[in-house]
């Protein structure tokens, strides 16, 4: 995949991918969902799979082969993906209604993906098995493993809610400066205490996190003078959804990217 789908947008990707509805052709510019998500277990065995023009199609005419899972609220996953003959992207979604999405090209080294998740909801979970370039084809290797002990036991201090590693470019939406950015979301527990840390190599970063109704909390620029990476340690207000923004500073920036959102301190209603 050579572009990022917006938080706004989930929702009616996922339902075109459950409805399986479109063009049968890869070459046009018309995506194509035709195909049903196959069921997987957490822990189960290796998925083998191929990726070419029999695979589904995404907007910018890259293949996919999507996967449902069931998960549990709180409960920590890694998803990898592999492969000799392609370029693995992984996207991660929920089809609940509510937004949560995590994307990733090349965390599992060598170009391979890979991605670390706590689920904010119980429910199914949609896993998408793409190749990062159009038209790219080949054989993969799939996992879904269980990471960090019990199912539904919440993030302890110093774990990871969210992280990710993505590419800001030109499929990007804008915000009114002209900076591009990319939304994520996760489930949150009042009085619980987080540090957000975006890195780049390649732009000058800039993150801020938002509730559920998009209003902005704290934000960041820089760590410090010498340090354009951007870090914010927040205390979230209150039990529910929030939106992390991974933004540049001005409308030149683009490049690569990571994010986390690491847990430092458990809410007192946790501790207790």
């Amino acid at each position: 995949i050579g572009f990022a789908i917006p938080v706004d947008q989930v929702q009616p990707f996922i339902a075109a991918v459950e409805a399986g509805t479109a063009s049968q052709s890869a070459a046009t510019a018309n995506p194509r969902f035709d195909r049903d998500p196959e069921p997987v277990a957490i822990g189960g065995p290796t998925i083998e799979g191929r990726l070419d023009e029999s695979s589904a199609v995404l907007p910018d005419g890259s293949f996919f082969n999507s996967y449902v899972f069931q998960g549990q609220s709180g409960q920590r996953v890694a998803i990898e993906m592999d492969s000799d003959e392609l370029n693995p992207y992984l996207i991660l979604l929920s089809p609940t209604g509510r937004e949560f999405q995590i994307q990733d090209n090349d965390s599992g080294g060598d170009a391979n993906a890979r991605l670390l998740a706590e689920l904010p909801y119980s429910g199914e979970y949609i896993v998408l098995a793409n190749a990062f370039a159009e038209g790219e084809a080949g054989q993969y290797r799939l996992r879904i493993l269980p990471e960090g002990g019990q199912a539904a036991a919440p993030a302890s201090p110093g774990e990871y809610i969210l992280t990710t590693e993505g590419l800001l470019g030109s499929d990007n939406p804008t915000l009114a400066d002209g900076s591009r950015y990319q939304e994520y979301s996760f489930q949150g527990q009042a009085g619980q205490e987080i540090r957000i840390t975006l890195e780049s190599p390649d732009f000058d970063t800039y993150v801020f996190i938002g509730d559920a109704d998009r209003n902005i909390l704290a934000d960041n620029d820089d760590i410090s003078a010498e340090n354009l990476n951007s870090e914010l340690v927040f205390t979230l207000p209150q039990t529910g959804l929030y939106y992390v923004v991974v933004n540049a500073y001005d409308h030149t920036g683009q490049g690569r990217y990571q994010l986390t959102v690491e847990e430092i301190s458990q809410s007192t209603t946790d501790e207790g």
